[in-house]
């Protein structure tokens, strides 16, 4: 008998995201951590989107640039599960408490956003090695 991989045993865990200053590519301090696409939290937001896409594609509509912007805040606030604020990083002098007016304002920095998104677009990196 040959050992077996059984695949319905793979599953996503949350990763941390260390947030680099885009000028020099080091680390700032800020670890953010992630739930995976696969998250039931990140369905939810999903099914939300896509439920309102579809009513919006039947009367002919499509998202504004504004809700798309608002869909993908609302995805990143879904499957942010905390942050650690280390070394002198800080938010306007501060280091703020985790929730989601705090996510929503972090994460509109645009730096911070792309290496948020571009997190979440890579799949293998949610998943045990």
């Amino acid at each position: 008998m040959t050992d077996m991989l059984d695949l319905s045993a793979i599953k996503s865990t949350n990763r941390v995201v260390p947030i680099l200053n885009p000028a020099t590519g080091e680390p700032t301090g800020l670890e953010w951590e992630l739930a995976a696409l696969d998250s039931d939290e990140a369905k939810a937001v999903t099914r939300r989107i896509t439920d309102k896409r579809n009513k919006l594609a039947a009367r002919g509509k499509v998202f504004t640039a504004d809700e798309i912007d608002a869909n993908e805040t609302d995805l990143l606030v879904a499957v942010s599960k905390g942050w650690k604020w280390g070394g002198s990083a800080a938010w306007h002098g501060e280091k703020p408490t985790f929730n989601a007016k705090n996510v929503k304002e972090v994460a509109a920095q645009p730096f911070i956003r792309s290496q948020l998104v571009e997190a979440l677009d890579d799949t293998q990196g949610f998943f045990q090695k």
